[in-house]
């Protein structure tokens, strides 16, 4: 755990600057991760030449690969020139209906979202595998599937087929359970007290399905603190919940 890793960074604009270009042949980078000021949203619905070249420059500086948050619903980072996708949220209600429907429209949605992006070589951090349980930046923008394990699996098995069927592996994010806390982690230090079996029985075990049955080639910790698990660390810094 001693050991540094590797870095994703981010950059300022739609084109490299001569201080990105120096930065990304550094070995200790990565990738790059995409926002909005990244992609200028064509005129032509179907012209994406500012970023085939954005992508280009960036490869040609060295093994990198770029990524971007492209979930659906509010976390959409590329707008314009890409179909608009739903919420996770859309998927479970539909499965409260009719669940083969829903876990079809969760394969379609999650091949489609791959196949775009796919054309560029980005990799997006999905999908979401929280149990809405009422966080606010999972529940309240509609990032989770379910509120239930078993149904929040079982449309993410078929949204992660639905990728990989286009050639895009899974992250599975976020690891152990980001659902059932109330603050938000971007902006505060939040700790979730619940121990170890509770977890296991909810949120966790969405995650250890999801890797028994091979489905996630990467995991996005949360930045939260267990306290019955690890007191000392959050998730994404633990030696426990990372190697244990």
């Amino acid at each position: 755990m001693n050991k540094p890793g590797r870095l994703i960074v981010s950059i300022d604009g739609p084109t490299l600057t001569p201080i990105e270009r120096d930065m990304l042949q550094h070995p200790m980078i990565a990738g790059v991760i995409l926002f909005p000021p990244n992609y200028l949203e064509p005129t032509d619905y179907k012209d994406k030449t500012q970023l085939k070249e954005l992508i280009a420059d960036i490869t040609r500086h060295g093994d990198k690969t770029c990524f971007v948050d492209q979930e659906g619903g509010y976390v959409q980072r590329f707008g314009r020139g890409f179909k608009s996708l739903p919420a996770a949220q859309l998927f479970g209600e539909m499965y409260d209906l009719n669940p083969e429907l829903a876990k079809q429209m969760a394969y379609d949605y999650g091949a489609h979202m791959a196949e775009e992006l796919m054309q560029f070589g980005i990799i997006s951090f999905a999908p979401v595998c929280d149990l809405d349980g009422g966080n606010i930046v999972i529940s309240r923008l509609n990032r989770a599937f379910h509120a239930h394990p078993a149904a929040c699996t079982e449309l993410l098995m078929a949204y992660i087929d639905g990728m990989n069927s286009k050639g895009m592996q899974a992250t599975g994010k976020h690891f152990p359970g980001h659902g059932h806390i109330l603050g938000d982690t971007h902006t505060h230090k939040v700790a979730d007290d619940r121990s170890l079996s509770e977890l296991e029985a909810k949120d966790l075990s969405v995650f250890i399905k999801l890797i028994a049955a091979n489905k996630l080639a990467a995991i996005m910790p949360a930045h939260i603190v267990y306290p019955q698990v690890d007191a000392q660390h959050t998730a994404g810094t633990s030696q426990i919940w990372l190697q244990k």
